[in-house]
């Protein structure tokens, strides 16, 4: 049995290539250290003034490091919060083909206020909405998920502008547009996802069956959804120094 090597057709990790690297990412600090070394051995230099140079060099570094992260983290950031963004419209918004239209709002036109004879149907629940009250609800709710959508759109448009107006946004903008993202979902599942759900289980549904599977697949979906939205604000929040909040809101009506 023939014995492969271990390192070969891989490259060896030897201190001289650690320090290429260390110079590639640190080489402005690294650079005006070694030259303030050299000059101080050629002319002489005070080790006061030394001293005072190389902390100047030094905090020129962390300073020059801390941009280059800020600037990393904060574009990953806007990076992230464009796909979350997405994904709310695709589920909340987007108007698919039938048979994968799993929005909450395609149950309003599953209801009907007016109930058929009790011997061919469950009965009514004690609180069933009447047609005018019904209507009214779902007149409502079209309104207020109409508004939603509008401000998704300007959403949209202010993460694009971020990302592609600077090259290093500041992160104070994009901590509030996370900000705004976070309201329009707290607000869209209250507003819209569980009024919605509430008037369909005092109304009668059409077909249960599809009522049920659309409600199932979309919270399933929303669910999902708002892991990744608390999992995106909680690395946001540890590195500084803005602190998002409150969490994404649980979708917690069921349909009856």
């Amino acid at each position: 049995m023939i014995l492969k090597h271990p390192t070969r057709g891989r490259s060896l990790r030897l201190p001289r290539n650690e320090f290429v690297r260390f110079l590639l990412r640190f080489k402005l600090e690294a650079i005006l250290l070694l030259a303030l070394s050299v000059s101080t051995s050629w002319f002489s230099i005070p080790l006061p003034l030394t001293l005072i140079l190389g902390l100047a060099i030094l905090m020129i570094g962390t300073y020059t490091t801390f941009r280059r992260q800020t600037a990393q983290e904060t574009t990953k950031s806007l990076r992230d919060l464009k796909r979350l963004v997405d994904d709310l419209e695709s589920i909340c918004f987007q108007d698919k083909g039938q048979g994968q239209d799993f929005r909450v709002v395609k149950l309003l036109d599953l209801v009907g206020f007016s109930w058929p004879n009790p011997f061919d149907s469950p009965p009514p629940p004690k609180d069933a909405l009447s047609d005018v009250e019904g209507s009214a609800w779902v007149g409502r709710i079209q309104d207020i998920n109409t508004v939603f959508q509008l401000w998704l759109a300007s959403l949209k448009d202010k993460v694009r502008m971020l990302a592609s107006g600077n090259r290093n946004p500041p992160k104070y903008d994009v901590y509030v547009t996370i900000g705004d993202f976070l309201n329009l979902y707290n607000n869209y599942v209250e507003k819209v996802a569980e009024r919605t759900v509430w008037t369909a289980s005092k109304a009668y549904l059409n077909d249960r069956k599809v009522a049920r599977a659309t409600f199932n697949v979309f919270r399933e979906n929303l669910g999902h959804l708002r892991d990744r939205v608390n999992g995106f604000v909680k690395d946001f929040n540890e590195t500084g120094p803005y602190m998002v909040g409150p969490e994404a809101k649980a979708l917690k009506i069921e349909l009856d």
